[in-house]
């Protein structure tokens, strides 16, 4: 690897320290709207690292887009989807 670091790892170091932060937040005990902001924090940064980690170290701008999409899409289902079941959950509860 030369001098100039690669993209990926460099957003892979990042996020790394966002989390870390995100915990510091969450963990802290005196001010509730600190926790608040690691919580959302928190939610973001992982799915920031799920498409970092999935891109590679080497992807360029244009890959961490593309993964970013396609998790975006991949959520996106999978919350429509539970919306649409959710009534036929309830009606199988209520017996």
């Amino acid at each position: 690897m030369s001098n100039r670091r690669l993209l990926g790892l460099r957003l892979e170091e990042l996020a790394v320290g966002a989390l870390l932060l995100t915990l510091l937040l969450i963990g802290q005990q005196w001010s509730f709207a600190l926790y608040r902001l690691g919580f959302v924090m928190l939610w973001l940064v992982v799915l920031a690292q799920i498409v970092i980690s999935n891109a590679g170290p080497g992807a360029a701008w244009k890959q961490l887009l593309a993964m970013a999409a396609v998790v975006t899409a991949t959520l996106g289902i999978l919350v429509a989807a539970g919306i649409a079941a959710a009534p036929l959950l309830i009606s199988l509860g209520q017996g």
